[in-house]
């Protein structure tokens, strides 16, 4: 769902291995240039965060598991299909 919303919004999915240590997680979304990260449970979100002085450009996190696909469309509920084109 959330990769089919990435696409569409004309964004690439970088991946993050579940096994991925901080240092590898900190390189992955600094060199993708990722401005958002979506993970799944809070343990994730806590390796995120451990590096996340480390990424400036990272404005957002978001946790499936609190409830980040409401938020998501919630946010995004607003923009119409010309906004988006």
């Amino acid at each position: 769902l959330l990769d089919f919303a990435v696409w569409s919004a004309g964004a690439v999915t970088v991946p993050i291995y579940e096994t991925s240590s901080p240092e590898q997680i900190q390189w992955i979304l600094s060199d993708s240039g990722a401005v958002g990260c979506v993970v799944e449970t809070g343990a994730h979100a806590a390796a995120v965060e451990s590096v996340r002085d480390r990424l400036p450009q990272l404005a957002n996190l978001w946790t499936v598991d609190d409830g980040a696909v409401r938020k998501l469309a919630d946010s995004g509920a607003q923009v119409t299909d010309a906004v988006l084109d």
